[in-house]
């Protein structure tokens, strides 16, 4: 028995030992706020990534936060904007706790704040204290709302390497039993000759839930050359309502995995690439988070499984290929779409010619195997009627194609439309006695990267389409229900004015003009417009790959009727193609009134407008900015000074003890920009001004109790542009 007890002894030292190894060491809980989240770690930000969960407080502020482990502090910082007051704890393992938007900080460390920000002259703080040890469970703050966002708490865990990673690694205790919620699938051309269900652009598609976690896609997918896929959708919790990201994607085709993702350990270096891992246009036009399930060579996201042999595209062209797409949370709750790619040729109808000759129309074409065959007749493309009669004339096998000619009873001679069904399955509309069309009414062009996308409305398959300049013939696409679609590469119309002619029998031609620039990545690009009044420049890694884009001169709008410009509006587009590292605007100024606050604006569009910069150069008049998002860009001045309204202390008031100092600033235009724009006196003395600019709330904090007698306050508020509002009041104390 002795000999056995020795032979398990180390098979038990081997068990004990094993598990502290593997798992990682358990953490006290930061807060008893909650067991709950209002945020998961890696979900989207606009701009980057949250490296953090966000713990519910209840719309609360001041629930204690404790020391996660024994450790010291080493960081305190505090802004009006951003994490506004965060603590960073470096634990004895080597990683680092942050707590963030705190509405205070201990006592004894607050005491010691204060010094340093009286001494300082300055609210803002960025302090790296020495010897503040502390020990597991030790208050060290309180939640709040300081910085941006309504009352939670915002905590990381920081590995050696200052990298943000899940910290529900270390916790067990966020209850989740449910699955992931599926919304849309979408699929995106990943190639000038790649079409989903006939289009060149990208298309989203509803998922229905079967059950148990399970979704199809309901409308065939019929797709031609190399696609990427992307998934809508987000995670739940028990108990809560909120949305969370998902923290891990695989992708399989045809049983073999082609792309994973898992969101575990985020690079701060590279968190404004989220735009490389989410569908940005269907962000920029539609605010609608896409993950992309495809992997480009410029993107340098540390999530991927780069040692698979593929990057999730798919390439499809002759036979079906299905899908499985495993979306999971950190609790391993699994949601799963399936579904089919087919190859669209097998199902696409191809119109060789078609005409109409009074109520009759002849329409020759190509289609693969038709065993049912249908006609509809309409006075538009979206009120359809059966055909009563129709002939075959002609057929004939081509390649495996068949090909028809066939006359078709319209009934109607007013009867314009014509739609061809195979299959019950697939269809086309074609067009006949096409009216003139104007040259502003052809067409609607979409920038899909270096890409440009031209729907045109009501043209018959015998349309030709060209580049007027380099006598470039364009192919076309016809898909159901849609325009008549064109897809010109981005090197045939960079650089210079292109004219894109259309014409055929029934239609005049009509020219309309192109005027395209490009941004290149890992370089510097110049484009100047308008005799030089526009000047954009790009530089290294401001985007990733090449992309179109156009400037047009607008009218002023109703947001900029009401103050001074300086220039024309630039409008610079499209707007749904993501800028990692900024570009550089230069406008020129048509004259400077010596009275103006001049500066370059960028309105968004709707009631009001943001500051960018009064950076000019006087001689030449050259106002210039770097901007992250495209839009419409002008000289104005902002004229108006900040609101200013003094809460507390009242005017004339008589107190028993110092009063509270509450003051309402707002500037709608230029914005106030700091703290530097800021002063808050008290019979001399400097006071220490807390801004909350979510709230336009300035809260002013005395050194010392005010004596007894009579004190003013004054107060001074700049915005951006330079223009300051002063007040004052006046009280006593007895």
């Amino acid at each position: 028995m002795k000999k056995l007890k020795s032979h398990l002894k180390p098979i038990i030292i081997f068990f004990v030992w094993f598990p502290l190894c593997v798992f990682p060491q358990a953490y006290l809980w930061p807060t008893n706020a909650s067991d709950y989240l209002s945020s998961s770690f890696c979900e989207f930000r606009e701009g980057h990534y949250h490296s953090a969960i966000d713990i519910k407080t209840w719309n609360t502020e001041g629930y204690p936060c404790y020391a996660v482990a024994d450790g010291f502090i080493k960081r305190l910082r505090i802004s009006p904007f951003g994490y506004g007051k965060v603590l960073y704890l470096q634990l004895e393992d080597g990683n680092t706790a942050v707590y963030a938007h705190l509405q205070k900080f201990s006592k004894a460390i607050d005491k010691q704040v204060r010094k340093i920000q009286f001494r300082n002259k300055k609210y803002c703080l960025n302090w790296w204290p020495k010897n503040l040890k502390v020990k597991k469970g030790d208050i060290i703050a309180y939640t709040g709302r300081t910085g941006i966002g309504v009352p939670h708490l915002h905590f990381e865990i920081r590995n050696k390497k200052d990298n943000p990673v899940n910290p529900l690694v270390y916790y067990s205790r966020i209850k989740d039993n449910i699955r992931p919620k599926l919304l849309e699938l979408a699929v995106i051309p990943l190639t000038k000759t790649a079409t989903i269900n006939g289009s060149f652009s990208p298309k989203t598609f509803p998922v229905t839930h079967i059950k148990d976690g399970i979704y199809v896609i309901k409308e065939p997918l019929y797709t031609y050359g190399k696609i990427g896929l992307a998934i809508h959708g987000y995670d739940l919790a028990d108990d809560v309502t909120n949305k969370y990201g998902f923290s891990h994607t695989d992708l399989e085709v045809a049983g073999q995995k082609i792309f994973q993702i898992e969101y575990d350990e985020l690079n701060f270096s590279t968190t404004e690439h989220i735009y490389s891992e989410i569908y940005y246009p269907y962000w920029a036009e539609k605010k609608q988070v896409f993950n992309k399930l495809y992997l480009e060579s410029f993107n340098p996201l540390s999530f991927y499984n780069r040692s698979l042999a593929a990057d999730g595209s798919i390439e499809v062209y002759e036979n079906p290929i299905s899908f499985n797409i495993t979306v999971s949370d950190f609790k391993k709750n699994r949601s799963i779409i399936s579904g089919e790619l087919l190859p669209a040729q097998k199902y696409s109808i191809k119109v060789i010619n078609a005409v109409r000759k009074k109520s009759w129309a002849y329409v020759k074409f190509l289609a693969l195997q038709i065993r049912d065959l249908k006609f509809f007749t309409g006075k538009n493309n979206r009120t359809w009627a059966p055909v009563e009669y129709f002939e075959i004339l002609e057929g004939k096998i081509e390649n495996s194609e068949h090909g028809l000619l066939v006359r078709v009873s319209l009934k109607d001679s007013s009867n314009l439309y014509l739609k061809i069904e195979v299959n019950k399955k697939v269809s086309r509309s074609i067009y006949f006695g096409l009216p003139d069309i104007a040259p502003e009414k052809l067409y609607q062009p979409y920038v899909l990267g270096k890409k440009l996308i031209v729907d045109i409305p009501d043209l018959n398959p015998n349309t030709q389409i060209r580049l007027l300049d380099d006598q470039v013939k364009l192919g076309t696409s016809f898909p159901e229900g849609e325009n008549r679609q064109v897809l010109i590469p981005g090197r045939y119309i960079i650089g210079k004015p292109a004219a894109l002619m259309i014409s055929s029998d029934s239609v005049n031609t009509s020219i309309m003009n192109l005027n395209f620039d490009a941004l290149y990545p890992n370089e510097t690009t110049i484009s100047s417009w308008f005799d030089s009044a526009l000047v954009i420049q790009s530089f290294e890694g401001s985007v990733m790959d090449t992309t179109l884009f156009t400037v047009e001169v607008l009218d002023i709008d109703t947001v900029l009727s009401e103050f001074p410009t300086a220039s024309q509006i630039f409008e610079i587009s499209p707007r749904n193609f993501p800028i990692f590292n900024s570009v550089s605007i230069r406008i020129q100024a048509d004259s400077l009134p010596a009275w103006g606050q001049w500066s370059i604006f960028k309105t968004n569009g709707e009631d009001k407008i943001s500051y960018l910069s009064s950076k000019i150069d006087s001689g030449a008049l050259h106002f210039t900015t770097r901007t992250s998002s495209l839009g419409k860009f002008v000289i104005a001045a902002d004229t108006i000074p900040p609101e200013v309204s003094i809460i507390k202390p009242i005017n004339g008031q008589t107190y028993k003890r110092s009063p509270e100092i509450q003051i309402e600033i707002k500037d709608l235009l230029s914005g106030i920009g700091d703290e530097e724009d800021i002063s808050l006196i008290m019979d001399g003395n400097y006071v220490l001004p807390e801004w909350d600019p979510e709230e336009d709330l300035l809260t002013g904090i005395l050194a010392n109790d005010l004596s007894v007698g009579n004190h003013v306050l004054t107060v001074s508020i700049g915005d951006r542009s330079g223009n300051k509002t002063r007040k004052a009041v006046y009280f006593k104390i007895e």
